[in-house]
């Protein structure tokens, strides 16, 4: 062989290992990696700058992943706004239409109102498509776009989401006999509100149902409660979606609190593996929890949270992750109100055995108390106390300290 052949022969070697090292490198997203193959035809960045576009007060960073061939655009954008954006990139392409129109980075405009595919074509006529989408604030259009029924009030709606986007609301509403408990969600996509006042999921029994409350876990499995009576005390009632069904009161004996005095104020928590606990005042403080695929109600009126000799109210629950819990409330110890606690760790509950282990300071009442939990179990719990001259906010917080 000549030298000359061997000459050759390397640079063609050399030529094809480079070609190979371009597929399976390049720019990429933020996220998900390059795609071998599409190195010559690749968005390598995606934003929105205030430059472009005065309508923001700052830039928009585009999240790329060449794996699914999408990006991701957020920010405190509205339909306004999203109407007639200016995309500025980067590619490694020849060209990048939308539609056909030919794109230039920080020019053209285009409504991302809903999803816009951006095809970059390479030198060699070879394309990639990316779906782009942005996330923005769709506001009432008027005071005709309510989505409880129209004709008769509503009142104390509430909220909830799960990680994938899916909601719940509930609120009760007068259907023009009674209040009723409703609820709207959000699935795979789409809103289902309630036809009519007669779309309730309270009982239809002649008694009013109110102060829903709901929760939902990271898979879309929610619980929604609220206050009614049977017809001789009011009841705590709950609602429940699991594995992709609801599953809904069947008469007004369903209640999960007991038959012997009247129940009012529940809370729900719920955390993202399904876990739940539902409190409520009857007296004492009670819960209903669901672990391990399995609902424990109180057994009886001496089955409560709170120490005996005074009335409780107003209790909330958080949960972690691993199942920790913390339940608080307001108590009257005989001098003030106090509050107190219930705390689920390591798989048991610790309640207050008596009267004297609130965790207010001395001297003054103190009310309302709310709780809050990280996923790691972390937890504060926060009340307003009367100091001798003010009402003042104070808190207790579980967490690893340093000092």
């Amino acid at each position: 062989m000549s030298s000359k052949q061997s000459a050759c022969i390397i640079r063609r070697f050399l030529f094809l290992s480079l070609l190979a090292l371009l597929a399976g490198c390049g720019g990429g997203g933020s996220s998900g990696g390059d795609v071998p193959g599409f190195a010559n035809r690749m968005i390598t960045a995606f934003s929105f700058t205030a430059a472009a576009n005065p309508q923001l007060g700052s830039d928009i960073t585009g999240t790329i992943n060449e794996e699914s061939g999408t990006i991701l655009l957020s920010g405190p954008l509205d339909a306004d706004d999203v109407a007639g954006l200016k995309a500025s990139f980067t590619t490694t392409g020849k060209e990048v239409s939308v539609g056909g129109v030919v794109q230039e980075s920080g020019v053209t405009g285009n409504s991302f109102t809903g999803p816009l595919t951006y095809r970059v074509t390479a030198a060699d006529g070879s394309t990639r498509d990316y779906t782009v989408s942005v996330a923005y604030w769709k506001h009432p259009s008027g005071l005709s776009d309510n989505i409880s029924p129209d004709g008769l009030d509503e009142y104390g709606c509430q909220v909830a989401m799960d990680n994938s986007g899916n909601a719940l609301i509930v609120w009760y509403q007068d259907d023009g006999s009674r209040d009723q408990i409703f609820k709207s969600e959000y699935r795979d996509g789409e809103w289902i509100h309630p036809e009519g006042p007669d779309n309730n999921i309270s009982s239809d029994e002649d008694a009013d149902a109110y102060y829903p409350q709901v929760a939902m876990d990271a898979s879309g499995n929610a619980v929604i409660v609220w206050v009614q009576s049977d017809g001789i005390r009011q009841q705590i009632y709950k609602s429940e979606y699991r594995d992709g069904e609801w599953t809904h009161l069947a008469n007004p004996g369903d209640h999960i609190s007991l038959s012997e005095q009247n129940a009012n104020e529940p809370q729900v928590a719920m955390n993202h593996n399904g876990n739940a606990i539902i409190v409520w005042e009857q007296g004492p403080i009670f819960k209903s929890e669901y672990r391990d695929g399995e609902w424990i109600h109180p057994a009886d009126l001496d089955d409560h949270i709170s120490p005996d000799g005074q009335d409780a109210e107003e209790p909330h629950a958080a949960m972690d992750n691993n199942g920790n819990a913390v339940i608080v409330w307001d108590q009257d110890d005989g001098s003030n109100w106090r509050i107190f606690k219930s705390e689920y760790r390591n798989g048991a509950w610790t309640h207050p055995a008596d009267l004297d282990e609130y965790i207010s300071p001395d001297g003054y009442d103190a009310y309302p108390s709310r709780v809050a939990m990280d996923n790691s179990g972390n937890a504060l719990i926060v009340w307003e106390q009367y100091d001798g001259s003010n009402w003042q906010v104070f808190k207790s917080e579980y967490r690893f300290w340093e000092e």
